[in-house]
């Protein structure tokens, strides 16, 4: 048998070069024991830290939106506790369940009626509204209403919320 690397002509039944040693299989250095250990414990932190991120960007809590939001020609009340909303336009006063993420909310009106209401908050007293109303899409800015605000009173003595709420009746 020739040793293909240096050309030495031998004979074996193990197949290596004599003089080169082409052939010989390399020896396997013994794996560190605190190798297992560091991949194993890095492995588990990968895991988690991956769970507690995907809990993280999913997870929205809308208790910022509690509270009155009023602006042109729009005016609308969340409760978190129960996720109902009122909501009074030029036209007409709705009120229903809501349900909302971090870019959009949801209100499913208590006639049947969906509407979808994207939105951009810009601090924590304002919110920019973007949603359609028949061919036209509509952008209102809202303002938090203070403690103050939210208890003006209408005409005939009734908060505001109230004279709603008897709209609705």
């Amino acid at each position: 048998m020739i040793c293909q690397r240096c050309g030495t002509e031998y004979e074996n039944e193990e197949r290596i070069c004599p003089r080169c040693q082409y052939g010989k299989p390399k020896e396997q250095k013994p794996v560190p024991k605190w190798v297992p250990w560091f991949l194993g414990t890095f492995g588990v932190l990968l895991v988690v830290g991956t769970v507690i991120g995907v809990f993280a960007a999913t997870y929205f809590n809308a208790s910022w939106m509690e509270g009155s939001w009023e602006g042109s020609d729009l005016a609308i009340t969340f409760n978190t506790t129960d996720e109902t909303f009122l909501l009074s336009n030029v036209e007409t006063v709705i009120s229903g369940t809501f349900t909302a993420d971090k870019d959009a909310f949801t209100l499913a009106a208590e006639d049947g009626n969906v509407y979808i209401y994207r939105y951009e908050r810009v601090g924590t007293n304002r919110i920019k509204l973007l949603f359609s109303r028949g061919n036209e899409t509509m952008r209102i800015t809202l303002n938090r209403m203070t403690a103050e605000e939210d208890e003006l009173e209408t005409d005939d003595g009734d908060s505001l919320e109230d004279a709603l709420q008897s709209e609705l009746e």
